[in-house]
């Protein structure tokens, strides 16, 4: 029985801005939406490193990633959305 060794697996994800997002849709006078946004409004980076552990019968899975949303000017004001982090194991 050979030792088992557990797999780093680095990730680099990229969202960019498509569609309209929530503060380029037209509102009536009370600030209604008009259209249905079709996207975030923002970019986003999304570094991240699995680990992948093998141990008969199973395999260990664990991630554990940082979003950096890009924040963006909208009607003269700078609104930026936060960034977040995830972990996971499975």
């Amino acid at each position: 029985m050979g030792r088992r060794l557990a797999l780093f697996i680095g990730n680099l994800r990229y969202k960019s801005n498509t569609g309209k997002g929530p503060f380029e849709v037209p509102t009536d006078s009370n600030g209604q939406e008009l259209e249905l946004p079709t996207g975030s409004g923002f970019s986003a980076w999304q570094p991240s490193v699995t680990m992948i552990y093998p141990s008969d019968p199973v395999v260990f899975y664990s991630n554990l990633n940082y979003i950096y949303n890009v924040g963006a000017t909208y009607g003269g004001n700078r609104i930026d959305p936060g960034d977040s982090i995830g972990a996971s194991l499975e």
